[in-house]
């Protein structure tokens, strides 16, 4: 069972790119909120955002909408100049944490991320999104939990009863069975089988689960 604050959903979508924020599409048999925060439950896996306000609309009784992870990052900033203090030349570490504090979200930047941006370093109109994947030296990602992260990728071991259905050889897509999305993590790797005749890496995960059933796909690329 899915649900949305305790609203059973009937329908999710989940988007879980490489990097940037989440997103899960919801079709609510009812009534439900079109704005805030909320968590969703999927089948006990828990992800944490906040309901885009711009995607969310509830009309005869039904209610479609997007949770996002990180949707403040989708914020269109003014331009900004950043330049060296008494410490050096300008970090990205510094330009992701002034962009956080912007947007009133939190980032945490590891060592494997951040890099000497030079004496200066411009920021243009653009998304505070842009702005991170153009300063880190590293992808930044949001987790489930909603806190967003600037790191080399480790590579998760998959969850247990995972089984490749099907394999696309002409776009990389593996159809998956699994639980849950979250025994497919992003950058583990899917072993040779039968049906795969490489190991291949997960790079983007979209499932889909209703009351028919979860359909699991993941975008993936040779090892």
């Amino acid at each position: 069972m899915i649900s949305l604050n305790d609203i059973q959903v009937s329908v999710a979508e989940l988007n879980l790119p490489w990097a940037g924020p989440w997103q899960v599409r919801c079709e609510i048999n009812g009534v439900a909120p079109t704005s805030g925060a909320a968590t969703l439950n999927w089948d006990g896996w828990t992800l944490s955002g906040h309901i885009d306000p711009t995607r969310a609309a509830t009309f005869a009784g039904a209610t479609d909408l997007w949770l996002v992870g990180g949707l403040g990052w989708r914020t269109v900033l003014a331009p900004k100049y950043y330049q060296r203090d008494n410490l050096g030349g300008v970090k990205a570490s510094t330009v992701a944490r002034d962009v956080a504090t912007t947007v009133g979200l939190g980032i945490t930047v590891e060592a494997s991320a951040d890099r000497p941006l030079g004496v200066y370093w411009p920021r243009f109109l653009e998304s505070a999104a842009s702005v991170l994947t153009r300063a880190l030296a590293a992808p930044w990602w949001v987790l489930p939990s909603g806190e967003t992260v600037a790191r080399t990728r480790e590579a998760p071991a998959l969850g247990a009863g995972v089984e490749v259905l099907d394999f696309d050889m002409a776009c990389g897509d593996v159809e998956l069975y699994g639980p849950r999305p979250d025994a497919v993590p992003i950058n583990s790797v899917l072993p040779a089988s039968f049906r795969l005749p490489a190991a291949r890496r997960v790079v983007h995960l979209k499932a889909v689960a209703s009351g028919r059933g979860q359909r699991i796909i993941a975008a993936t690329e040779a090892v």
